[in-house]
């Protein structure tokens, strides 16, 4: 069973432990806003360039260039508002009787192996290295993070992964 790293026991470790993924959740949102600006930058500069005037009314490069700056904006504001939202996220105190919510750290194991996740409020797909520890980032908005919420240590979540059922043990939840 491949196993994640021991997961620290004291609350203060936890919570600096926390703060280290939301950190790491910024950098790589922060990262990915660099590259958006620069290219919705390139299709403002491509949709204005002189090349993108229109030569008769089927040339359409200028107005293709203009639709995709504009969406990459949209797509650098939406990134600036998650990132803004973790910064300001508060981190909850989770103990063994607590029920799986945002901010949570969730081990879990099946068969074959033991996974952790971090229920976030956006953003989840993203796979982190915090201290040697593995954390999968999961939004409550996606199938897994749906079947956790709201789960107590000791339920179980099933999962099509694949195209094979999967099912996760809730180990830990802090």
């Amino acid at each position: 069973m491949k196993m994640v790293k021991d997961l620290p026991q004291d609350r203060a470790s936890i919570r600096l432990l926390k703060q280290k993924i939301i950190s790491k959740i910024i950098e790589k949102f922060e990262s990915e806003v660099a590259v958006m600006a620069k290219a919705a930058q390139d299709a403002r500069e491509a949709a204005t360039h002189e090349e993108s005037v229109a030569e008769d009314k089927y040339d359409t490069r200028g107005l293709e260039a203009s639709y995709l700056a504009g969406a990459q904006a949209r797509r650098v504001a939406e990134l600036q508002w998650i990132i803004h939202s973790y910064q300001n996220l508060e981190l909850l105190e989770f103990t063994s009787k607590s029920l799986v919510g945002i901010t949570a750290l969730v081990e879990v194991s099946s068969e074959t192996e033991k996974k952790l996740f971090f229920l976030a409020p956006k953003g989840g797909g993203i796979l982190i290295d915090v201290d040697s520890i593995k954390v999968q980032i999961v939004a409550p908005d996606s199938k897994l993070g749906s079947e956790l919420m709201g789960k107590a240590v000791g339920d179980a979540v099933e999962m099509q992964i694949m195209g094979r059922l999967k099912e996760y043990e809730i180990l830990k939840i802090c």
